[in-house]
């Protein structure tokens, strides 16, 4: 197994094509998909908690956090981390599942729910990576994070052109930009009624 997930690993960075067709040829149940997310969120805030540990915010920098609501993820539980990552990995499939197929595309749902899952595992690895750096080269964790985001769309994208069969990675793209500028919208919509009832009857 661990030499199957490294040859995964290995062939996701240096050809996420290939990977893509790799990963679409498994044939997993749904609930064993559902499962392996789950476990990549547990991962993932595990990985986000030892982190905190290791690197502790100063308690001046906390006081000054706790008057600016949009650095919340500094001060989060694990227990709310975790709900966090689970809602916006779940979203993201069921956004990239139904807005591929807006665009003309032809996923099966687990393919989607499995290259989801997937990636969070990767971004496992690079926590995993990026805390390394932090212990013995600060200065290039930082850099190697933003790599690592960056390099992830672009796998991410090869991953929605394959799935899709949109037969453009460009085309994968803009389908990736308008889910999630129409995810943005639809929060935004959404948050603002929920204004405007909190308001009541002006």
């Amino acid at each position: 197994m661990i030499a199957f997930l490294k040859d995964l690993t290995i062939e996701t960075i240096r050809d996420p094509k290939a990977a893509a067709h790799r990963l679409m040829a498994m044939n997993f149940e749904r609930e064993a998909l559902w499962t392996m997310l789950v476990l990549a969120c547990v991962l993932n805030t595990l990985a986000f908690q030892i982190t905190n540990l290791l690197f502790p915010i100063p308690e001046e920098v906390l006081r000054e956090l706790a008057g600016r609501p949009e650095l919340f993820l500094f001060r989060i539980t694990p227990g709310v981390m975790f709900v966090l990552l689970a809602s916006v990995s779940i979203g993201l499939v069921f956004l990239f599942f139904w807005g591929g197929r807006a665009m003309g595309g032809n996923a099966a749902f687990p393919t989607i729910l499995l290259m989801v899952a997937w990636l969070q595992f990767l971004q496992v690895m690079v926590q995993v990576g990026a805390l390394v750096l932090m212990l013995f080269l600060p200065g290039l964790a930082g850099i190697f994070d933003l790599g690592a985001s960056l390099y992830g769309v672009w796998i991410f994208a090869n991953f929605m052109n394959e799935a899709h069969g949109f037969g453009s990675v460009g085309k994968a793209f803009l389908m990736i930009f308008m889910t999630m500028m129409g995810a943005v919208l639809g929060i935004s919509v959404f948050f603002a009624v929920l204004g405007l009832a909190a308001m009541g009857p002006v």
